[in-house]
């Protein structure tokens, strides 16, 4: 990476200002630099960014604020995770979830998500996701399904509702280490998953190759989202730290590799 991208910058964004009077946060130099890129890059109304770490948001309460063009929405945060220097914890077995609203609005889209997590070897959760019986509702960013022979993690989407439709296994093992997890689908169709910068083989595991709507759902987005069995209820990805959560979506929106890796590395720097 560019050594100059992480150097302070002498002028602090506008939109990054307002975030600061409006969240509070005293640790801005980071997310300036990130704001600066995005929009050199012409990609700041593609994306809705949410620090976690106590000194870059809030530190406390029930509101992650966002920074971004995508939408105004802020991440509610439900059952009290505990703000920290790190990030955000959702804690083991319990009903801890963001609530983000409906960030994606069509078309290509990208989440990178800065995170430590340990794995239930037993539960069906994600990342990201959605979940309802009816059509257009269940759809999934990085995910997990405890109960598939070797517990893979799996780039995860499904635009009928149906379980066994649309969903592409991975080789991505989980790690305690805080790292950017980034997932992306084109508006081809075409999936794609990274853990930092290393490209991780994605085959498809079961139904249909997904071809159309990659995320398409008018019900609100769930940060740390588990499902059993079908009901429309969120919890957490077990003993998950979330440090940040960018979430990229648009019909226009296009990331080179550099780009992609350029994000990813102001993202680890925070």
């Amino acid at each position: 990476m560019n050594p100059k991208l992480l150097r302070p910058l002498a002028t602090l964004d506008p939109d990054v200002a307002a975030f600061r009077a409006a969240s509070g946060a005293t640790n801005v130099t980071g997310l300036n630099r990130l704001a600066v890129y995005l929009k050199g890059q012409s990609l700041w109304d593609y994306a809705r960014f949410y620090p976690m770490k106590s000194s870059q948001n809030a530190g406390s309460g029930s509101t992650v604020y966002g920074l971004g063009g995508l939408t105004s929405s802020n991440m509610t945060l439900v059952n009290s995770p505990t703000w920290g220097s790190d990030g955000v914890t959702f804690t083991s077995a319990s009903t801890q979830y963001g609530n983000l609203g409906d960030v994606f609005d069509g078309g290509a889209m990208a989440v990178f998500g800065r995170v430590a997590f340990t794995a239930e070897p037993t539960l069906q959760e994600s990342l990201v996701g959605v979940y309802a019986s009816g059509a257009n509702k269940r759809s999934f960013i990085v995910s997990r399904l405890g109960n598939v022979s070797g517990d893979p993690f799996r780039f995860l989407a499904s635009t009928d509702g149906v379980a066994s439709s649309d969903y592409r296994s991975s080789a991505y093992v989980s790690s305690t280490d805080m790292e950017c997890i980034v997932a992306t689908v084109s508006d081809s169709g075409s999936v794609s998953l990274y853990q930092d910068k290393q490209s991780r083989s994605i085959s498809l595991y079961g139904g249909i190759a997904l071809t159309t709507a990659p995320y398409n759902s008018d019900l609100p987005v769930f940060f740390s989202a588990y499902n059993s069995g079908g009901a429309d209820v969120p919890l957490n990805f077990s003993d998950l730290i979330a440090n940040s959560l960018l979430f990229m979506s648009g019909a226009g929106l296009s990331l080179t590799t550099t780009q992609r890796e350029t994000i990813t590395d102001l993202i680890n720097a925070l």
